[in-house]
């Protein structure tokens, strides 16, 4: 696949994008309303974080983690937004066309916490990783 000048492997890209729709799941199952405010899965696990703070930092450490593990900046970011694609769709498309539970607020705030959140922070663990290599240098 290439988009102006951004080489990626279209397998790689459907890897991270089932990737970013796995961890929904596992966030949903954990008892984190990663999705919507009504959980998709009842289960008695839960964590202490609220979702306000936990579905974020997942999101960011998963893209700093594409980040860093990627080769050249653009497919980074490329990846990066595979990944926070699922976490960006999936909260609208229950809230607006299937469940309409919760607020306006709850399904805005889920959903950016996917593709802006993974994307800007595979940019940053990409910068990340080329400033150590350089001051290797």
């Amino acid at each position: 696949m290439r988009i102006s000048g951004i080489r990626a492997n279209q397998r790689n890209c459907l890897i991270f994008f089932m990737v970013g729709g796995i961890l929904c799941v596992i966030l949903d199952v954990i008892g984190i309303g990663a999705v919507t405010p009504a959980m998709l899965f009842h289960t008695s696990v839960t964590i202490s974080l609220t979702e306000y703070i936990a579905v974020p930092v997942v999101f960011a450490i998963a893209g700093a983690v594409m980040g860093i593990g990627t080769k050249r900046q653009p497919a980074a970011l490329f990846y990066g937004a595979c990944i926070g694609q699922c976490q960006f769709l999936l909260p609208l498309i229950l809230y607006y066309l299937i469940l309409h539970s919760g607020s306006d607020f709850d399904a805005w705030w889920r959903a950016l916490c996917g593709l802006p959140l993974t994307t800007a922070f595979a940019g940053i663990g990409y910068s990340i990783k080329t400033l150590l290599k350089n001051v290797k240098k």
